[in-house]
């Protein structure tokens, strides 16, 4: 049974993102670059946030600071991200033969960019639960008693990737515009999201926690779809 909870959940929570990452990313070697650089850019958000959560819980331990200061240093080197992805992107577009068989769009590169954010954002947080699956009986927070935490934590990644692709899409098309208010809005969603997950150590809260989130990603993803789908977005301009 541990066997069946440890590959359950790891392809509940990494299964889409496998495949996402097989039949798009994989397919074009500039988009593979930028989803790597784009999770070591993760990778130092998560050490930011590490280190200033370890200055900080001495003086405030309440978890919606931790969520608050995680959120604002992973946009602000999203942003930082967006911006270095900009100078590399004219450097790559130089070359005339890279400029027209492998060109970088902004809805392709944001996909394979929020790829390799959600993936070590759930690896950072989910590993450490995927690995008690392995050992004997099951693994339940003494919070919520529905289902394991291994099911439970599955289910979350796996939508806080979504939330991190479609975050992607509305940062790199509201950088694009230099638009305050949209920059404004995918911090805000951001925050919504990842304040939902406080919920889970209330008393059965990680029920409302999962329907919340679900919710907060559909919304995050509709809103990303409008953004694809305006008619002066950058990356239809770019194939006309």
């Amino acid at each position: 049974m541990t066997l069946l909870s440890f590959y359950g959940g790891m392809m509940a929570a990494y299964g889409p993102s496998l495949l996402l990452f097989t039949s798009v990313v994989m397919r074009k070697a500039q988009l593979v670059v930028v989803m790597i650089a784009a999770a070591f850019f993760m990778l130092l958000a998560v050490l930011g946030a590490s280190v200033a959560w370890a200055g900080l819980r001495h003086v405030v331990s309440a978890d919606w600071v931790y969520v608050l200061l995680a959120v604002l240093v992973q946009e602000a080197v999203r942003v930082w991200f967006f911006r270095l992805y900009r100078v590399a992107e004219m450097s790559f577009s130089v070359v005339s033969t890279n400029a027209v068989v492998f060109p970088l769009t902004d809805l392709m590169s944001a996909v394979a960019a929020g790829l390799g954010f959600g993936i070590v954002q759930t690896m950072m947080i989910y590993g450490s639960v995927l690995s008690s699956a392995m050992g004997p009986g099951a693994l339940f927070s003494p919070k919520c008693d529905h289902w394991s935490s291994v099911f439970q934590g599955a289910l979350q990644s796996n939508m806080f990737v979504f939330i991190h692709i479609a975050l992607m899409i509305i940062a790199f098309d509201a950088m694009r515009r230099a638009s305050i208010e949209k920059m404004a809005a995918f911090v805000l969603l951001h925050l919504l999201a990842s304040s939902i997950t406080v919920m889970n150590k209330s008393e059965n809260g990680c029920v409302a926690s999962l329907v919340l989130l679900f919710v907060a990603m559909l919304g995050t993803l509709g809103y990303a779809w409008w953004v694809m789908h305006r008619p002066d977005y950058r990356s239809k301009l770019h194939l006309r």
